[in-house]
């Protein structure tokens, strides 16, 4: 479903300094207006596609045009923390009620909006607070912990990044040769953090990153 999301498709003043040409703007300004266009669309492309996704799509759109007008840093910085998957879910609740209260007060004919949009782009349920539960989980019973590892397993596939203060109890788990189903949540889990980020895992002389790739 198309979704206008403003009322233009171009950054401001991309079609005059356009229409301008080389008589009056150098290569480098060419270059950075063009990578502006880019970027532009890219975002107007993913934020028709999320907007395509709300019960009506026409009202989202003007509600998050009007949050993007307003341009408050403080609602700026609490959805940052809010969406960061580096948040724990203390973090994660307690900006979340402080935006969308602030959001209430001052754009209140925004806040269903705002209110969905927050609670479909927040890790509520697997975040960086509860790695350590699931992983406990099939360390205590691999027979009984299928939806524990599937968490972890699509965390690995998805987010990796909520590993990233993980990454000594999932090698503590890999040399648990008795449970081999934690052993494989393991390797996968630190397979996708090292192909995120090398630095993250401390890797055996006789472990390579391609090993490693075919685990993830």
């Amino acid at each position: 479903m198309s979704v206008v999301l403003f009322p233009y498709q171009y950054p401001l003043g991309w079609r005059d300094r356009r229409k301008r040409g080389n008589n009056y703007t150098t290569a480098k300004q060419r270059g950075q207006t063009l990578v502006s266009y880019v970027i532009f669309r890219v975002l107007f492309n993913a934020l028709n596609l999320v907007l395509g996704q709300f019960p009506d799509p026409q009202k989202a759109a003007e509600d998050m045009h009007d949050f993007a007008k307003a341009n408050e840093n403080r609602l700026y910085r609490l959805l940052k923390t809010c969406v960061d998957p580096q948040s724990d879910l203390k973090s994660i609740v307690k900006a979340s009620n402080e935006f969308l209260r602030r959001v209430e007060q001052s754009l209140e004919s925004t806040l269903s909006t705002m209110t969905i949009f927050l609670r479909r782009a927040t890790l509520r349920i697997v975040n960086q607070s509860s790695i350590s539960t699931l992983i406990k989980r099939v360390q205590k019973s691999a027979t009984s912990s299928k939806y524990a590892q599937q968490l972890l397993t699509f965390a690995s596939k998805h987010c990796p990044i909520l590993y990233k203060p993980h990454v000594s109890e999932l090698t503590k788990a890999i040399a648990d040769e008795r449970n081999v189903v934690l052993v494989e949540v393991a390797m996968h889990a630190l397979a996708a953090v090292a192909k995120a980020d090398e630095s993250q895992v401390a890797l055996d002389k006789y472990v390579s990153l391609p090993y490693l790739g075919a685990v993830g």
